[in-house]
């Protein structure tokens, strides 16, 4: 998705169904370009991002988001990534950079190999969880990998939301906070688990 046209946004109203990858290689429900979406009540399911390293195409196996992305009573569940993002990777660009909301929302059971199975904040990238659960995501692969809950590199707020039950990470079972700015507020993070170092929180 991407819109050129200043002042223009688009919402996508669910009403409870779901946006299916099916489990193909290197399809994601959604690619988000320089746009404003909103979307309610959906589920984004059986992405997998699984093209080369280093590129894209290995990042967000849901959603791939370098726009404003707002996420309402929504579920991302059963995607996978090659590297990073395997529910939902939030990108780096600078002009403007990116934003990712996420209101009332689950993220579970998503997968990537090396960092934030269940979400990825990139660089110079927002991104604001509020009264969300994120669970049972996986990190799967290699001494870089961690935040199997989410991992940040830019800004991240999480308020009154649940991070529990995500496993495999050698660092940061729930979170990892790579670099950038983290800040929890209200939270539960219980039952994650690393292997190393920061079950709950590195």
């Amino acid at each position: 998705i991407g819109n050129a046209t200043s002042g223009v946004s688009l919402v996508i109203n669910g009403g409870g169904f779901a946006v299916d990858g099916q489990g193909t290689a290197e399809v994601k429900p959604f690619e988000i370009g320089i746009a404003t979406v909103t979307m309610n009540d959906l589920t984004i399911t059986g992405g997998r991002a699984t093209g080369p390293a280093g590129t894209k195409s290995a990042v967000g196996g849901g959603i791939f988001n370098a726009g404003n992305l707002t996420l309402n009573n929504s579920v991302v569940t059963g995607n996978t990534a090659q590297e990073e993002g395997g529910g939902i990777f939030n990108r780096r660009t600078t002009n403007p950079p990116p934003k990712l909301t996420l209101n009332n929302s689950v993220v579970r059971q998503n997968a990537a190999v090396l960092r934030g199975g269940g979400i990825f904040n990139d660089r110079d990238a927002t991104a604001t969880i509020n009264n969300s659960t994120i669970s049972s995501n996986t990190t799967t692969f290699g001494t870089q990998q961690g935040g199997s809950g989410v991992a940040n590199r830019g800004a991240m707020t999480i308020t009154a939301s649940t991070i529990s039950g995500n496993t495999g990470g050698v660092f940061g079972g729930g979170v990892a906070n790579i670099a950038g700015v983290m800040t929890i507020d209200n939270s539960t993070i219980s039952g994650n688990t690393a292997t190393t170092n920061g079950g709950g929180i590195d």
